[in-house]
């Protein structure tokens, strides 16, 4: 996806990381794509998290972001699923962009065939 695309987040997790755990309200929220390089630039003084190009990277303002029990939701882009939740900053506040598991990258495909059979 070209950087810029608006894409949307779906989940069930916090608000922000001091509201209470989920609930079973789903939620969504729009973030726009970002360069990978941009990306890796944001998080390159957190080595425990690097940035690859198994990953999109997505970002919205004004503390739209991610939150704790968001893991595994839909990162959903132009109608189509292309990517799932997988990490953000820990305070939940949109300071850097948030990373999705990109569902067409090679190795994501490998693992997904190999533990849905499809």
């Amino acid at each position: 996806m070209p950087v810029g695309t608006r894409c949307y987040v779906v989940g069930w997790g916090r608000t922000n990381i001091n509201s209470p755990a989920p609930t079973s309200g789903l939620r969504y929220a729009n973030m726009d794509i970002v360069s990978q390089a941009s990306c890796a630039a944001a998080w390159a003084p957190y080595r425990a998290q690097s940035v690859t190009s198994n990953m999109i990277c997505a970002k919205y303002s004004n503390g739209v972001d991610i939150c704790k029990g968001d893991s595994g939701g839909a990162f959903v882009c132009a109608g189509r699923l292309s990517g799932v939740v997988s990490f953000t900053n820990p305070n939940c506040n949109s300071a850097w962009p948030a990373g999705f598991a990109k569902v067409v990258a090679p190795s994501i495909r490998s693992f997904i065939r190999s533990q849905t059979g499809i």
